[in-house]
């Protein structure tokens, strides 16, 4: 179900939006599928946004690696109470504090790939045996570098939650991704 799409088209066939060729993507070009039913019953939450950095994909990958950055760009964080992996590779395990709806979680997260400097992706497990995946997906395009984060949710949250959880968790990601691509920028 598209809810709507800023600063470029959505390819109802794809179901994926276009960022405006060299334009500035100020605002995050978005697309929400949703709460849908996967063929095991249970329910999942999709929530994904892109962004175009005017920046060199290296220099963008470098700040989207660096986890000690993320106080600078990532609205949900709060912080990593164990510390943040000394380094990105695949298996690595660790916890974040976050806040999303107004209220603070831990989730502990381990590190699925890591595709220098195209694909990082973290699996992780918070309150509730909920389970999140979230893949970073960076592209060189006409007019700078496009980010784009998918965030997956299953279980008991996105029961509960339901549309509140997946508004919260995309506007989050639309502001995460503006900000980021401030700190890349500057």
């Amino acid at each position: 179900m598209t809810q709507g799409v800023r600063d470029g088209g959505f390819d109802a066939d794809s179901g994926r939006s276009e960022l405006p060729a060299g334009g500035i993507a100020r605002t995050a070009t978005w697309l929400l599928t949703g709460i849908r039913r996967s063929s095991e019953d249970s329910t999942m939450a999709t929530v994904s946004a892109s962004t175009l950095c005017i920046a060199p994909l290296d220099s963008v990958w470098a700040t989207l690696t660096d986890l000690s950055r993320y106080p600078d760009w990532n609205t949900v964080h709060i912080s990593f109470p164990k510390g943040a992996p000394a380094a990105l590779e695949p298996s690595s395990t660790f916890t974040q504090k976050i806040s999303n709806m107004g209220t603070s979680a831990e989730v502990r997260w381990t590190i699925m790939t890591v595709e220098p400097p195209r694909l990082l992706e973290f699996k992780g497990l918070g309150p509730m045996n909920t389970s999140v995946q979230t893949s970073y997906e960076v592209d060189t395009v006409e007019g700078g570098t496009r980010v784009t984060v998918t965030n997956e949710f299953t279980g008991t949250m996105v029961r509960i939650g339901g549309r509140r959880l997946t508004t919260s968790a995309q506007t989050a990601l639309e502001t995460s991704l503006a900000k980021f691509k401030d700190v890349v920028e500057y």
